[in-house]
């Protein structure tokens, strides 16, 4: 599965206290790109929830992404997430 979002795009980072598990948000608060560490975590769940076809019905912050995640990429000015089983 995969996802993809532009990196210009400006996110709602107050959507962060919804959507990362505990260990995600100590990666966000320690990351000095807010908007990139939000994007990296926003494409890993969307590809992930493809992935599960559980969709984003319920907050997605059960989760334990890392920012370092091998599975990212940056293409043609965006953060992409490729997630496969």
């Amino acid at each position: 599965a995969i996802d993809a979002e532009e990196l210009d795009r400006n996110p709602r980072l107050d959507l962060a206290e919804k959507i990362l598990s505990a260990e995600e948000t100590l990666q966000f608060e320690a990351a000095e790109n807010k908007e990139l560490a939000f994007l990296t975590f926003w494409v890993l769940k969307e590809a992930e929830a493809k992935l599960t076809g559980e969709g984003l019905r319920i907050y997605p912050n059960h989760t334990a992404f890392s920012l370092d995640d091998p599975r990212i990429q940056e293409i043609d000015g965006c953060i992409v997430a490729i997630i496969e089983e």
